[in-house]
């Protein structure tokens, strides 16, 4: 194995008080994947924001846990930088306008449906094919 993906978090970051046990993890994975496999290019994934309906009455949960995955995004690509791994912005790729998950790639606004599995699949394999052609996510 050349390189790996990593996506880590997603229920994690709706809870305020688990975040810095998950920047923890992330330092411990990190260290023990780096002391087995050191060769091994490590990429991590941003995690994705949720979707809300214009309709629904929740959108002091929708802001709270967006502008979550924003920072916490924003820690993984410096974390990314400062240890020497790669980081991929799947949210960029996997949000609207407003800066939600779009309607058409939910599943219960935090999952993703098949679609929204697909495009990121696309994402992963255009990156893939990127690289084969000499760019570089970093």
């Amino acid at each position: 194995v050349e390189r790996v993906y990593f996506l880590m978090g997603s229920n994690d970051i709706s809870s305020g008080t688990q975040r810095p046990l998950l920047e923890e993890n992330w330092k411990i994975l990190l260290e023990r994947i780096r002391k087995k496999s050191p060769d091994v290019e490590l990429v991590l994934l941003s995690n994705i924001p949720l979707y809300l309906d214009e309709a629904e009455s929740e959108m002091d949960r929708f802001l709270t846990y967006n502008n979550r995955i924003m920072e916490y995004n924003l820690w993984l690509k410096n974390f990314a930088a400062e240890n020497g791994c790669l980081y991929l912005d799947l949210c960029y790729y996997v949000q609207d306008h407003c800066g939600r998950m779009p309607k058409i790639y939910n599943q219960g606004s935090y999952h993703m449906n098949e679609e929204g599995c697909l495009n990121w699949m696309k994402i992963l394999r255009h990156y893939a094919q990127y690289e084969l052609e000499g760019g570089t996510l970093s």
